[in-house]
């Protein structure tokens, strides 16, 4: 109908959300502790032209019966690289709440080293990673006393086969993101996707937070292509300090501007250049 306009936001759909996470989720971009990524990937992005694997099947299922309170319940005899299928599976096809998201962790900051936090109604707080951030609080009473428990930080991780695991992987997905959250990540982020992020982060203290950065997807953020968006007279992106990620191989930058100045600074003095999506 001519003049039509849907009310429908793309962004909040299962394919948008598909297009979104689908470079972190390719085979051979991230890895897992317990299991080859091929596998889980497959869970995730079965091929159309074969019969759904049992996994997938028992997946659905799961998240089609199970919800709050019930998926607490389960979670304990789900095996922790499926609980990590399951949080991919969902935050793509049925987001989970927080309730579900914290049931799915179990008491830790992570599904077998993976967290992925989907909005618009779920956010991500710096005591999600057990230490308070490096900001001022007006109020020092507000803080959780757990947040200085030593028992309680983000390197006392769980073992899995007598291995520490440890957050490597995290997903911000159409959710904000405060500068406080960002300076509570943990060090030991190798893989991280800030996409579609409703407010402008700091992000030039990035390379400093996480410094063993291997994957960086920054796709579909307004504040970083925007024509008015500066950051002390600069493009965000220009500003960026990329030669302190020195392990970074692959950058997502989906109608983000990618200037000269920007793909100079990112390969400056590495032997291979950053591979980058757009």
């Amino acid at each position: 109908m001519p003049g039509f306009k849907s009310d429908i936001d793309v962004t909040n759909t299962a394919a948008w959300r598909e297009l979104a996470l689908s470079p972190l989720f390719s085979s051979g971009v991230t890895t897992s502790s317990s299991t080859p990524e091929s596998a889980s990937s497959r869970l995730v992005y079965p091929d159309p032209s074969l019969i759904p694997r049992l996994s997938l099947l028992c997946l659905q299922l799961i998240r089609a019966t199970c919800r709050g309170a019930d998926l607490a319940e389960l979670v304990p005899f789900i095996p922790l690289h499926l609980r990590r299928s399951l949080l991919r599976y969902t935050a793509i096809h049925a987001p989970l709440s927080q309730t579900e998201l914290d049931a799915l962790c179990e008491g830790t900051t992570h599904v077998d080293t993976e967290l992925i936090v989907v909005g618009p109604h779920n956010t991500l707080r710096p005591r999600s990673f057990g230490k308070t951030a490096d900001v001022h609080h007006d109020d020092p009473s507000e803080l959780d006393h757990k947040d200085n428990d030593p028992n309680e930080t983000w390197d006392a991780v769980p073992t899995h086969d007598g291995e520490s695991l440890a957050l490597r992987s995290l997903v911000i997905l159409s959710s904000p993101l405060s500068a406080a959250t960002m300076l509570a990540f943990p060090p030991t982020i190798t893989h991280l996707a800030l996409i579609k992020i409703t407010h402008q982060i700091p992000l030039r203290r990035l390379p400093t937070i996480c410094p063993l950065l291997v994957f960086l997807d920054l796709s579909f953020n307004v504040w970083l292509y925007a024509s008015q968006v500066v950051d002390r007279g600069a493009p965000v992106l220009e500003e960026m300090e990329w030669r302190k990620l020195r392990r970074l191989e692959v950058v997502g930058l989906r109608q983000c501007p990618v200037t000269p100045k920007v793909l100079l600074e990112l390969n400056r003095g590495r032997w291979e250049d950053v591979v980058i999506i757009q």
